[in-house]
């Protein structure tokens, strides 16, 4: 038995960051515009992130790891175990994939971005 409640967005941000009474499932969406892995992880996968459902010390450590790694070969290899472990042990049940969707006339030249950004400046117009 389902129930699904939308809620006003102030109301949502508070289920949302309850660490005392956790909701079974809800939706986020959570953009990175700097590309940088520590974002997402810090916030969902941490324990004391503000969005994170676990009390992993391992997973803490981790991240905490990668934070403080300056080789970015060496940091990028530690965040990749962190979200393997994640994967592995199903932190995250994902369940919807938003995809951007663009409208342009067939005289603009644009290519996408990964962190959804619009620059105008990288776009084109032929006649």
């Amino acid at each position: 038995d389902v129930q699904l409640e939308v809620l006003e967005f102030g109301a949502y941000l508070d289920v949302l960051f309850d660490r005392e009474n956790r909701a079974d499932t809800i939706y986020v969406s959570s953009s990175n515009d700097l590309l940088d892995p520590d974002r997402q992880l810090a916030t969902y996968y941490e324990a004391d992130g503000i969005g994170s459902s676990n009390t992993d010390e391992q997973m803490a450590k981790l991240i905490a790891a990668g934070r403080s790694e300056l080789d970015p070969e060496a940091r990028a290899k530690g965040y990749q175990e962190a979200v393997k472990k994640a994967y592995d042990e199903a932190y995250f049940v994902w369940l919807v994939n938003n995809e951007d969707i663009y409208g342009l006339a067939e005289n603009v030249e644009f290519q996408p971005r990964v962190d959804s950004k619009l620059l105008v400046s990288a776009m084109s117009v032929t006649k």
